[in-house]
């Protein structure tokens, strides 16, 4: 949707891929621009090329198309400002033939106007079918960035939520009526869909190669300046309230108090720390405190164990916030 500029990047890092066999399905979510027309004219010349045609619904619903008329053996799927790294879907599936893994998982580059930064996703190379290994890459889908989590095998290095870090298996897919959900309006409707994926899978497995490309676009859902963006989180807890609850491991409710303070740091870097915010700074500095008072983020905070957190400087901030040093909490963001 409305990505003319960025769509040939992404269709060029497809057709140049080393493997051939695949089917290439893209959504036109009545995108207003010339995207339409370039779809069409790459499927006139290219009998793997799908182009579904629909009326705009959302990222959730256009994923929902593409995976109800896909027929392969395996789904990956791309936004389409990003871009696939040469040679990422032989790495994916030739690791997904080798381990008969139900998901594959690789790392990533973040590309922005400062440069491109490594995201490296775990501490090794795995395959594995152990239930406790699963969970704790459940978690990681849940944190939303690092956190104190290891196993024999590897260590959590990153979050997990996107749905480009996974070359799922469609049999996983198909057999369990996986879909994403539309209700949640493009906020975390991957990283739920990803969170039942692995409570049904099998085997995982993770190959250390950067697969894919993903772009920092200013002004996307979870990009730039979003006074709404508070008012959607909502959505997303009471979702993963009834993940949770439904869910067999039992380190997810932990892992969620994570994700509620992760939220309520993107709320002050996203509204109330955002200098396009025009109220001034005694107001913003107001609203976040009753912002961080309020529930649930008065209870994740109390119960989120800091330890748990990857970066010293978020254990610092989280200890200020169970201490309600808002002030301090404040400045220390400020100076980010």
């Amino acid at each position: 949707y409305a990505v003319e500029a960025y769509l040939p990047k992404c269709y060029d890092s497809i057709i140049m891929q080393d493997l051939t066999d695949y089917e290439v399905i893209f959504i036109d979510d009545e995108s207003p621009d010339g995207c339409p027309a370039l779809l069409d004219a790459w499927a006139e010349t290219d009998s793997r090329i799908r182009v579904i045609h629909k009326q705009n619904g959302g990222v959730s619903r256009a994923r929902n198309d593409g995976l109800a008329a896909a027929k392969g053996d395996f789904v990956f799927f791309m936004d389409s400002d990003d871009w696939l790294t040469e040679g990422s879907l032989s790495v994916l599936y030739e690791k997904a033939i080798a381990t008969d893994a139900d998901i594959v998982m690789s790392d990533h580059i973040v590309s922005s106007q400062k440069g491109d930064t490594y995201i490296s996703m775990f501490s090794s190379e795995f395959e594995t079918t152990d239930r406790e290994d699963i969970d704790l890459i459940q978690c990681a889908v849940m944190n939303m960035g690092p956190a104190n989590y290891s196993t024999q095998k590897f260590a959590i290095k990153a979050g997990s939520a996107a749905p480009w870090h996974h070359f799922f298996k469609a049999d996983l897919l198909r057999h369990e009526s996986l879909t994403f959900d539309a209700s949640l309006n493009g906020l975390f409707d991957d990283g739920l869909f990803a969170l039942n994926a692995l409570e049904r899978a099998s085997k995982i497995a993770y190959v250390p190669a950067p697969t894919y490309h993903y772009r920092v676009v200013e002004g996307s859902l979870t990009q730039g300046y979003n006074p709404a963006l508070k008012d959607k989180f909502p959505l997303v807890f009471d979702a993963l309230d009834r993940f949770v609850a439904t869910s067999k491991n039992p380190q997810l409710s932990e892992a969620m108090s994570i994700r509620v303070y992760a939220y309520l740091n993107k709320a002050v870097d996203s509204i109330f720390l955002n200098p396009k915010n025009p109220a001034s700074e005694k107001e913003r500095y107001q609203e976040f405190c009753m912002f961080a008072k309020s529930e649930p983020y008065n209870t994740a905070i109390k119960n989120l164990r800091a330890d748990r957190l990857g970066r010293k400087r978020s254990r610092l901030l989280v200890n200020l916030l169970k201490l309600r040093q808002y002030r301090l909490y404040w400045m220390l963001k400020k100076m980010a």
